[in-house]
């Protein structure tokens, strides 16, 4: 989806890389883990866990918050809104104003190309569409779980009556397709533009790919879908007719081996590729952000906190490294059109933005 530019600089702090440079600010968050209320500002409001992030076609950022079970949204002055969730964790709502609805845990949202909000209501197991008329509905999973996991089943059948586990990650197909990171069922789902839901890819279906916790779900601009898997330490690259590559992580087979052999990840659990090729990822366990250029074998760390392994930045001065701000433990990531990266960070209880000087590629 192509995307407008947005602009928003907030606390400036340069840092130097390989290729260039690049800027830290806070997008969002004041760094405060205790709830009070909107302030006047993005920054001047508390986030205590934002979880997921998207962009709308009036460039307005799309914030999840896990903890308030919230959904925000802040526009292009730095205002920000609640657009779903009364702030209460439940299930309730559906027909009725988005804001007043309870959600529980919501893990990511997602722009639709048409206008609506959807939302992984991850602990209900349930994606909920939040409509151009501001109310909210239920649109896939059908809530169904014991102890509170939820259930799979319904392949073949309508969206509402199957059951989700964990949904995170979404994205959206050029044909209003939705892929859905069924994470602890360990596959990614498909709605059909009928409403018909499958399973895409799983250990045991028509794509048959070893997934045991897919996580994270992006469409680039040629058409394929980036998948996550956080547990096998693995980003794919997948065409919707089901043809697979792995770009980062351990081989399947003798034919099915990486794309960038040398690099290692820990956990990773949210993935971006810019149009050029440029890719981003962020890993929890290894705690820090990367950048792979196009052309290049050694990733670039752009933010990095205190439990990650020390990898050098390279070119970096030693009092600029001091200078760069912690993170606290990356949970999504965001490409805005103008090429500079958004970082959901809930440890650090704020949305990062990281600007390049030296790119001018745009989000996938």
């Amino acid at each position: 989806m192509i995307r407008p530019w947005l602009s928003l600089f907030l606390i400036l702090l340069p840092v130097s890389s390989f290729a260039g440079e690049f800027e830290i600010s806070v997008f969002a968050g004041n760094g405060q883990a205790e709830w009070t209320e909107l302030g006047q500002s993005a920054t001047s409001t508390a986030l205590i866990s934002p979880n997921g992030l998207d962009i709308d076609s009036a460039s307005r950022v799309l914030i999840a918050e896990g903890e308030t079970n919230q959904i925000f949204r802040v526009d292009k002055k730095g205002s920000i809104e609640v657009v779903a969730g009364c702030g209460f964790a439940g299930f309730a709502g559906d027909g009725g104003p988005a804001t007043e609805a309870f959600l529980t845990k919501p893990y990511s949202v997602l722009a639709e190309a048409s206008g609506s909000i959807l939302i992984a209501d991850q602990w209900n197991h349930r994606i909920r569409r939040v409509h151009s008329d501001q109310t909210i509905q239920t649109v896939v999973g059908n809530g169904e779980g014991f102890f509170g996991l939820g259930t799979y089943g319904g392949d073949g059948g309508p969206a509402l009556k199957a059951g989700l586990n964990f949904p995170s990650g979404m994205c959206e197909g050029p044909d209003g397709s939705l892929y859905i990171a069924d994470q602890m069922n360990g596959r990614v789902r498909k709605v059909d533009p009928k409403g018909t839901i499958t399973s895409f890819a799983s250990p045991t279906g028509k794509l048959k790919l070893p997934l045991k916790r897919p996580i994270d779900l992006e469409m680039t601009s040629d058409g394929k879908i980036l998948m996550v898997d956080a547990a096998n330490d693995q980003i794919y690259s997948v065409t919707p007719d089901g043809s697979a590559d792995i770009l980062i992580g351990p081989p399947i087979s003798e034919t099915m081996i990486p794309k960038h052999p040398g690099i290692y990840l820990n956990f990773p659990v949210a993935v971006e590729m810019a149009r050029d090729g440029t890719l981003f990822w962020a890993e929890t366990k290894n705690n820090r952000v990367c950048r792979l250029l196009p052309g290049e074998s050694d990733p670039e760390v752009l933010m990095e906190g205190d439990k990650a392994p020390g990898i050098r930045i390279r070119g970096a001065a030693a009092k600029e490294e001091a200078n760069r701000p912690k993170l606290g433990r990356p949970n999504d990531l965001l490409l805005l059109p103008d090429g500079a990266l958004l970082i959901a960070d809930p440890d650090a209880h704020r949305v990062w933005k990281v600007t390049f000087s030296d790119s001018d590629s745009s989000e996938s």
